[in-house]
């Protein structure tokens, strides 16, 4: 009986620490936050840095990307997920004799990245590539994909894929959710990009 007693005074003050009442849902962060992700902090990726949102943790699935040393992140109550990939001269070299095609580095994993996306899926529709804004500091596009794994748009997903070209390599950034929910963080996607440093 008083080991009982002992062992539940032990473990009273890791019960009560942090009581589930007191926690802040994501959902209801980025809610109370006018649907825009909240506490930004930089973060490093093979020798550049972002600001990218704290409700964004590790994520270890990777079936979204090509490349096996990618960062990956998400909010796994919001079903977002977050993605960096490097990809250097012997990359871009490859992907240009694939494609038999000419250009600039960036736009030729670009173009590689959004053909593979297409491919993953059923059904699919991509955006206008788009030259990104001078407030990024880096040559680079963007372009949006939505789709999924039939004709019912309900179940698709929007991909934001943004590219940048720093010191000869090209990143390819990307966020994925639901297409019905994703419209409301465009413009965080874009303030990530705008955050890039070296």
């Amino acid at each position: 009986m008083n080991r009982s007693i002992l062992y539940l005074i032990f473990i009273l003050p890791f019960l009560t620490a942090c009581p589930a009442s007191q926690r802040t849902n994501p959902v209801e962060k980025v809610k109370a936050n006018h649907f825009n992700f909240t506490d930004p902090e930089l973060r490093a990726y093979k020798g550049i840095e972002f600001k990218l949102s704290q409700l964004f943790e590790d994520s270890y699935y990777t079936e979204y990307v090509i490349k096996n040393d990618a960062l990956t992140k998400s909010i796994p109550e919001m079903n977002i997920h977050f993605s960096i990939e490097e990809f250097d001269e012997m990359d871009i070299d490859t992907y240009r004799f694939l494609r038999d095609k000419k250009g600039d580095e960036v736009e030729i994993v670009h173009d590689f990245y959004i053909s593979s996306r297409l491919q993953t899926l059923i059904e699919g529709r991509k955006s206008i590539k788009r030259k990104l804004s001078s407030k990024v500091g880096f040559k680079g596009y963007l372009q949006n994909i939505d789709g999924g794994l039939g004709d019912d748009e309900s179940t698709w997903s929007s991909y934001f894929v943004g590219s940048v070209l720093i010191d000869g390599k090209v990143y390819i950034f990307q966020m994925i959710g639901r297409k019905d929910v994703m419209y409301n963080f465009y413009d965080d996607f874009l303030k990530i990009l705008e955050s890039i440093e070296k």
